[in-house]
């Protein structure tokens, strides 16, 4: 395990469009090595750079959005921000909308490009092993992106979040439910929007190291097989 450092930083014009090329070029180097990558955010503007390097390599690629919001705002490549991801890179080719899925969301934003998409209040309803099944039949054996907006969980259990919803998953549900998504093709991964600032109490940043851990287990399941 390497610890890469900080990319994406600078003092530029437009800074977005720096930090999105800046990611890609640094992923492309990273996955072109043979090894996995586990990306911290940020916000859920990160994943253009990543997503567009690892289809580079892998072909179309699954996208697996643990979130509250579904981030499907198009932003006609001028108005790019942490809504816009899921919109923008499956309409230019990067994810394959109808093998993706969007799970735990409780808010509502247009779906052009036709994502599956798991509400919480039905995701809760399901043990995490029959939403993981749910999950793997609609992705099978595609290459997957997985992004993991913090603000999937709960507020009880991650407080420290730009635009907390209500209604979601404990720790314990998206651990287990991670768990079982063992035998998905997972080749690259990100975590966003912590803002410890905002949770005096650090529980968010615990919950976040943890999951990150849970998230390293799975990209590593299949590094040998490569």
């Amino acid at each position: 395990i390497i610890d890469y450092g900080d990319v994406g930083l600078g003092v530029q014009n437009d800074l977005t469009q720096f930090m999105i090329q800046d990611t890609y070029e640094h992923a492309k180097s990273i996955l072109a090595s043979g090894a996995k990558l586990l990306t911290f955010g940020g916000d859920h503007t990160i994943p253009y750079g990543m997503v567009r390097a690892a289809k580079e390599k892998y072909g179309k690629l699954a996208l697996l959005h643990f979130d509250s919001h579904q981030d499907s705002l198009a932003s006609d490549g001028t108005q790019i921000f942490h809504g816009s991801f899921a919109h923008d890179l499956a309409e230019e080719g990067c994810i394959d909308a109808e093998k993706s899925v969007q799970v735990f969301i409780r808010t509502e934003m247009p779906n052009e490009c036709g994502y599956n998409i798991i509400h919480a209040n039905e995701a809760l309803e399901m043990k995490p092993a029959e939403l993981a099944d749910k999950i793997k039949s609609i992705i099978g054996d595609q290459p997957v992106y997985l992004t993991f907006d913090v603000d999937s969980l709960d507020p009880a259990y991650a407080p420290g979040t730009g635009t907390p919803v209500v209604g979601g998953p404990s720790t314990y549900q998206i651990r287990s439910l991670l768990r079982n998504l063992e035998g998905l093709n997972i080749v690259a991964a990100d975590l966003v929007e912590v803002a410890p600032m905002y949770d005096p109490a650090q529980v968010t940043p615990l919950a976040a190291a943890t999951i990150a851990g849970d998230l390293i287990y799975l990209l590593a399941e299949n590094i040998n097989n490569e």
